[in-house]
């Protein structure tokens, strides 16, 4: 019961994390007006590796669909680079998440595509803001889930802080760029993903009961999750692609850290 009085009196709440986006948005662009350095540039790309791999191996095949088991090194490492990349915390996405796979494509999805705004879609804003704690209840024991989810604020804060005294600069090129990054690659996941827009880089394999396709560009920019047909067909899968040249980096970082 204290647990979950603990998530219910700290829910993630979204106001918060649009703020934080514009941030980043902001720091992006900055970036790019300051002109062309490539040490720097490359920095940004490896810092969105590896909160993309937050993301997409933690949050989403692990914590969301328990697609894999790893130790709790890499459990620990998953949950904290999934919190920094500050698009949710670890305990909201899993809860949104599978409410989205309840209802993948329906007017009950929280974020699909084809019931809200373009817009709404790419900067995945939410229908709406409830939390099922049920969704979650295989984690809400989980103190380190609990404790990212509680201070996710702090994390972060903390993390921008480290960032400042190592150079000023890795602020905007270590954390806001990479943050902006993450948003479009997830919006691009969300919206491409469940085939609306680019529909001719995409296909079918599997009849569905939603709009998920496999998508080529997807595919690219997220390192693996493009596969999101086959995803939606067998969400416990680890490796998402299903044919010999559907790769999945994902997944084989997925192999490296499972036990």
């Amino acid at each position: 019961m204290g647990s979950e009085m603990c998530i219910r009196d700290r829910a993630y709440t979204k106001p918060k994390g649009d703020s934080l986006r514009w941030l980043a948005h902001a720091g992006l662009l900055a970036v790019m007006l300051m002109g062309p350095s490539n040490l720097l540039w490359v920095t940004a790309i490896v810092y969105f590796w590896f909160s993309s791999i937050g993301i997409f191996v933690g949050q989403h095949r692990y914590f969301a669909h328990r697609s894999f088991k790893t130790n709790k090194f890499w459990e620990s490492v998953l949950n904290v680079t999934g919190t920094l990349a500050s698009l949710s915390s670890v305990f909201g996405y899993i809860v949104k998440h599978r409410e989205h796979h309840k209802a993948s494509d329906s007017d009950s999805d929280p974020h699909s595509p084809h019931h809200m705004s373009l817009w709404k879609s790419w900067t995945l804003g939410l229908k709406d803001e409830n939390y099922n704690l049920r969704l979650a209840k295989d984690w809400i024991q989980n103190n380190a889930i609990l404790h990212t989810h509680k201070y996710f604020f702090g994390y972060i804060l903390v993390y921008i802080l480290v960032l400042a005294l190592i150079n000023p600069l890795l602020v905007l090129y270590g954390y806001l760029a990479p943050v902006s990054l993450c948003v479009w690659a997830t919006g691009a996941f969300n919206t491409w993903g469940h085939g609306k827009g680019l529909t001719w880089l995409g296909y079918r394999t599997y009849d569905t009961n939603d709009k998920s396709m496999n998508h080529w560009l997807v595919n690219i920019i997220t390192f693996g999750e493009g596969w999101h047909n086959n995803h939606h067909n067998d969400p416990s899968l680890p490796y998402q692609g299903n044919k010999w040249w559907e790769w999945d980096i994902n997944g084989l970082i997925i192999k490296v850290i499972s036990k």
